[in-house]
């Protein structure tokens, strides 16, 4: 700084401190704000001092920073400057210009100065330098770049700068070579890394080719040995090449006839060399070898021979010519004939084998005669008659001479048999029926009759019919008869059949007596529906009765099958009375007992009352009798607490007053001639007196008393209530029929407002018991 001194008197020197020493101008440049002191001298010699303060701005501390400090080619760092001055500018090169703060992203290392500026104008610089590193150029290669399904391909990756490792996708990881075997086309990434971190990626593809998918097939499969086979290979891609093995060669399809099982490999080859082989295996199943053993080569006609049909194969399935499937069969034989099987293995391979049989003709035989029949003791002779020669004679009763006489004692049957040379034999039956005495079938088969009935009886089981004795019988011969004997009874019948075979039979006839029908009644005479008790006094042990009581307006109720019935009659008039029994053995009587009970009506109870409601301020109710049929009748007014006035007798019109408030009911008994009763009832309300006040003012200011204007009773009819309010020049302000509706004092006037004043109200109420009452006055409003 230029620092300088003056004075008003000419010719003066100078002389500065500090250091400076004389003159009047010096330059300084101090490092901190300092005050400097000059001595200025007259010629005179008089002195004078002034100062002078020079002040020294401090220049900012700048520091530059970058982060990262090294990055890699086409990344970022972020640049930053600061000072330890507030209120720092801050300027950079490169074209970035003014901020503390910059992105930058240089293409090589690159130094970056900042200069910042203070407020005072103090200035200073800082450097700071971003490091940038070259990415890695990577190449990746397969070897070999096309493979088939299952074969291998090896990956390499390279960088051009040195120390790069290497990871690979698909989870191949780290590592510059690895081996894939892929089960598709797949294209593989690798990055590689440098030594300063930086990435670069690069694909390699290795192209599968599928194999070729082989189906084989053998027709047929099994086999039976001596049969041939086709075999057929095919692939899913066209074009693809077969060659077999076991000298078949190429080709797709063959025709084999192998001895033993054998397997035929083929190999398919597609388009683009890849391969597959596949199996057929062609089973050769043996044929199985069969014999057939006979019971006998030479039978008898009828006789059966058993065959018996072995396999060297186990499991063989046999069917004969004859359709039967068993390996052990048996034949009855008739004519001579071959006999053959197929045995089939469980693979299904045959062989046939065959027999022959030789049938000799059965002797003919019959007996004479063939059938007969005999009655009881009767005999007849039995002979064999035949065309064989050298026959011998068998019968069933263990004769063996060819006529036999027999006389058996049931029907049987007798067979002879006669066997020839060569030991055949046949057999003739002869059927000897023995006729059994005639069964006689009596319908009843057993008679019950009622004294003096009849029953009809008929016979079968034979042909001639003689009856005895014949006391009660319409006839005493026929199937037919009408049996009315007097008392229980057994009649003999003698009976021939067709074949003159007789037998004795009876039939018994039991006649049993009738029921003595009587019955009585607890009562004869009654009233309109009384009950009868009925009780039976019939005689004998009986199973049903049947009750008739005359009176059919009863509908179903007019019978009953009760021993001791009950019946109600519910109208007056005489009934005859009629009970039907049946004995056990199911034998009818009945009796009739007319004008066995006599019902006599009932009367007709009925009264009027001058009111169904009164209050205790005229407690009274009056009834007079309008009964029907009636001779006498007696009151109950429902009232205890009235003491003997609660009842009276045969009063036709009488006034009671009740004691108290309550619910009453009026009862009337009438009584006829004849003792019959009827009683009616009709209720009666007895209410407390009736009351109803009116206040003469009220004051509707809100604060909960008085706010309304209405009156108050009891033993009110609410249904026949109306208020109406009139103000002082006659005019309606207010009115309702609502009972429990008040009078808020609001008329139409000056916004509806209460308006203080008295005014006329007319009431109309009436009591519960139906008197009416107007009660007419004023209402003074006030607040």
């Amino acid at each position: 700084a230029n620092i300088s001194a003056s004075a008003n008197l000419s010719g003066c020197s100078f002389n500065w401190d500090n250091g400076l020493g004389a003159g009047n101008n010096h330059i300084v440049s101090p490092t901190n704000t300092t005050t400097y002191t000059v001595t200025a001298t007259s010629l005179d010699g008089c002195d004078a001092t002034t100062d002078v303060t020079v002040t020294v701005n401090p220049n900012p501390i700048v520091t530059a920073t970058t982060n990262p400090t090294a990055i890699c080619l086409g990344d970022d760092a972020n640049i930053s400057a600061s000072a330890n001055l507030s209120g720092c500018s801050f300027n950079w090169d490169n074209g970035l210009g003014a901020g503390n703060n910059h992105v930058v992203s240089p293409t090589n290392t690159t130094t970056y100065t900042v200069t910042a500026t203070s407020l005072e104008g103090c200035e200073t610089t800082s450097d700071v330098t971003v490091t940038v590193n070259p990415n890695p150029i990577t190449t990746a290669t397969a070897n070999p770049t096309a493979i088939c399904q299952g074969d291998d391909a090896t990956l390499t990756a390279s960088a051009n700068l040195s120390g790069c490792s290497f990871n690979w996708d698909n989870g191949l990881g780290a590592g510059n070579n690895h081996i894939v075997s892929p089960a598709n086309t797949t294209t593989y990434t690798v990055t590689a890394t440098s030594v300063e971190g930086c990435e670069s990626t690069a694909n390699v593809s290795v192209t599968v080719n599928p194999n070729p998918i082989v189906t084989t097939t053998a027709n047929p499969n099994p086999i039976c040995l001596g049969d041939n086979v086709n075999l057929h290979a095919s692939s899913n891609i066209t074009a693809s090449s077969f060659n077999w093995d076991n000298g078949l060669g190429a080709g797709s399809n063959h025709i084999v006839s192998p001895t033993n099982t054998t397997t035929y490999t083929v190999t398919v080859t597609s388009t683009n060399a890849c391969e597959t082989t596949a199996d057929l295996t062609v089973i050769v199943n043996p044929n199985p070898t069969i014999s057939i053993n006979a019971s006998a080569n030479g039978v008898c006609e009828g006789d059966v021979v058993w065959f018996n049909v072995q396999s060297d194969i186990p499991g063989t399935t046999y069917l004969w010519n004859t359709g039967n499937n068993s390996n052990v069969v048996q034949y009855t034989m008739n004519t001579s004939a071959y006999y053959s099987v197929t045995g089939t293995s469980p693979s299904g391979c045959q062989e046939t084998d065959s027999i022959y049989i030789t049938v000799y003709p059965d002797p003919i035989v019959n007996i004479n005669p063939i059938d007969t029949s005999l009655c009881p003791n009767e005999s007849v002779d039995l002979t064999a008659i035949t065309n064989a020669q050298q026959a011998l004679f068998l019968w069933n009763n263990g004769s063996v001479n060819q006529t036999i006489s027999v006389s058996p004692t049931q029907t049987s049957q007798y067979t002879v048999t006669v066997t020839d040379q060569h030991g055949c034999d046949a057999s003739s039956i002869s059927n000897v029926t023995m006729r059994l005495e005639p069964t006689i079938i009596f319908k009843p088969d057993i008679a019950i009759l009622c004294d003096g009935d009849s029953v009809n009886i008929n016979l079968m089981g034979a042909v001639d019919y003689l009856w005895s004795p014949s006391t009660g019988l319409s006839v005493d011969t026929g199937s037919f008869v009408v049996a009315s004997p007097n008392t229980s009874i057994s009649y003999q019948v003698y009976a021939t059949d067709q074949f003159g075979c007789t037998t004795i039979d009876s039939i018994p006839v039991q006649v049993n007596p009738l029921p003595d029908v009587k019955f009585s009644a607890d009562i004869n005479t009654g009233c309109e529906n009384t009950v009868v008790n009925f009780i039976n006094e019939s005689s004998g042990v009986n199973q049903y009765f049947y009750w008739d009581f005359g009176d059919p307006a009863s509908g179903q109720n007019n019978t009953s099958t009760y021993p001791d019935p009950v019946h109600i009659y519910t109208s007056a008039g005489t009934y005859d009375v009629k009970l039907i029994v049946v004995s056990e053995h199911g034998c009818e009587s009945d009796t009739m007992y007319p004008n066995f009970i006599e019902i006599y009506k009932n009367p007709i109870a009925m009264f009027t009352r001058t009111a169904d409601m009164v209050n205790m301020d005229d407690p009274t109710v009056g009834v007079m009798n309008e009964s029907i049929g009636a001779v006498s009748w007696e009151w109950d007014f429902g009232d205890p607490g009235s003491g003997n006035n609660n009842y009276c007798v045969n009063m036709d019109y009488v006034y009671h007053t009740y004691s108290e408030v309550g619910n009453y009911f009026i009862k009337l008994r009438a009584i006829s001639e004849h003792g019959c009763i009827d009683t009616t009832e009709n209720h009666v309300v007895v209410l407390d007196t009736w009351n109803f006040y009116v206040p003469n003012a009220f004051s509707p200011n809100g604060d909960g008393i008085n706010d309304k204007f209405y009156g108050i009773g009891t033993n009110i009819d609410e249904t026949a209530y109306r208020m109406e309010i009139y103000d002082r020049w006659g005019k309606k302000v207010f009115e309702t029929t609502d009972y429990k509706e008040s009078w808020d004092g609001k008329v139409q006037v000056k916004d509806g407002e209460p308006q203080i004043g008295v005014y006329n109200y007319m009431i109309s109420v009436r009591g519960m018991t139906g008197e009416e009452r107007q009660y007419v006055g004023s209402v003074t409003l006030i607040q």
